[in-house]
């Protein structure tokens, strides 16, 4: 291997793993010696810092709210808007679709994107996609759903363009690779099933209420509707439910990574 090699694992190491870089670094440092460069502890150091600072800035972005959920620090909405434009969206596009047809559901959820292959644009919001969930007294788990390629919902609804949807999609499309986009309502008195998802999630209260929990694993949370975008490990086993008197609304989106 090249010196640049060993200096590109370094760094490679140190991004993604801190424990095993730990382990490797005296040998890295070793093989690195071997070349004679007379720069290889400045450029060391220059990698180990700028990760460090990289780190530092990831930190101070999130807040943990518990070992599930995290809070976006940097960004923030306006809840009076995000309910306007729910408003906006409901005269377009009812929640309910009455209209439905063979092997789609009847859904409280409306996608914000679409796939360019999809003849009707709102097609996301009518597809649960896949997931797995343990449903009876067996206790096995089971799947769920064919699979959805998230990466294809790439095209914003042109007919939202004139909605505050239009820039909260591109602000939080700044900070996230995202999949499907979606605002869906909970009624009162209603919940999820137990379940695990392939993705973690985005969520952003528009409308809630203190029954309105989300509960991952055994750790449960209400979300509040401050504008903020929070995080959530949808991977893990989870529900939600909203137990007050009042429909819950949250923009949710699925997180295919961060940029």
């Amino acid at each position: 291997m090249s010196y640049n090699s060993y200096l590109s694992l370094t760094k490679g190491l140190l991004q993604t793993n801190k424990t095993e870089f730990c382990v490797i670094l005296p040998v890295l440092i070793r093989k690195l010696r071997q070349f004679k460069h007379g720069s290889f502890l400045v450029d060391l150091l220059i990698i180990i810092e700028n990760t460090i600072l990289n780190l530092d800035t990831i930190k101070k972005m999130y807040t943990p709210i518990n070992q599930y959920i995290e809070r976006l620090e940097n960004i923030s909405f306006d809840v009076d808007k995000l309910n306007e434009a729910v408003s906006d969206l409901v005269k377009i596009r009812p929640f309910e679709n009455s209209e439905q047809k063979p092997g789609m559901l009847k859904s409280n959820a409306i996608c914000l994107n679409y796939d360019e292959k999809e003849l009707d644009e709102w097609f996301g919001g009518n597809i649960r996609g896949k997931y797995w969930t343990k449903p009876d007294s067996s206790f096995e788990e089971m799947e769920r759903e064919p699979y959805i390629d998230e990466t294809r919902y790439t095209l914003f609804n042109p007919k939202l363009n004139n909605t505050y949807f239009k820039y909260v999609y591109e602000k939080i499309n700044e900070f996230f690779e995202i999949g499907r986009c979606r605002v869906i309502k909970m009624p009162p008195r209603t919940t999820l099933s137990w379940h695990r998802d392939p993705e973690r999630r985005l969520h952003i209260a528009i409308k809630t209420n203190y029954g309105a929990r989300m509960f991952i694993e055994h750790t449960g949370h209400h979300i509040p509707a401050d504008g903020n975008i929070y995080l959530t490990d949808n991977t893990k086993y989870h529900t939600a439910i909203n137990g007050g008197e009042e429909d819950r609304i949250h923009l949710v989106a699925t997180v295919l990574g961060t940029k």
